[in-house]
């Protein structure tokens, strides 16, 4: 019995199987060079976390020197430090070892501000968004 298509021809369709629409094989994995922060080494994750505060070079030589880190080297307008060092999966005592007793009181008390701009930005946003609701 000879089917309609020939055999090359289904053969052919067989082989576009294993393909996606662009033609890459769907057998080849992607894999994500991509790390979670919190299972990056502990002297990038520190280091990252003191560039919030500090400059680059400071928090280079902090973590490489093991030096302590004194207030006048830290950012104390929160408009300037990111929002990420309020983030739960920041421990932020893991840097605690490279500022001095007073400069960690600066960064305690920058930590608590910004998580209370943040929970009056989202006041805000909210009664914001409440009022644009009455209004209709």
């Amino acid at each position: 019995m000879m089917s309609i298509m020939g055999e090359t021809d289904a053969a052919d369709m067989l082989k576009g199987k294993d393909k996606t629409v662009i033609g890459v094989s769907k057998k080849r994995q992607l894999q994500s060079t991509l790390i979670p922060f919190e299972k990056l080494p502990i002297n990038i994750r520190q280091f990252e976390v003191l560039k919030c505060f500090v400059d680059e070079d400071v928090a280079r030589t902090a973590v490489h020197d093991k030096t302590l880190i004194n207030e006048n080297c830290i950012e104390i307008i929160p408009d300037n430090i990111y929002n990420k060092i309020i983030d739960e999966l920041v421990a932020i005592d893991e840097v605690r070892c490279y500022f001095t007793e007073e400069s960690w009181l600066v960064i305690q008390q920058i930590i608590k501000l910004k998580k209370t701009v943040s929970y009056l930005e989202l006041c805000n946003m909210f009664e914001r968004f409440n009022n644009k609701i009455y209004m209709l």
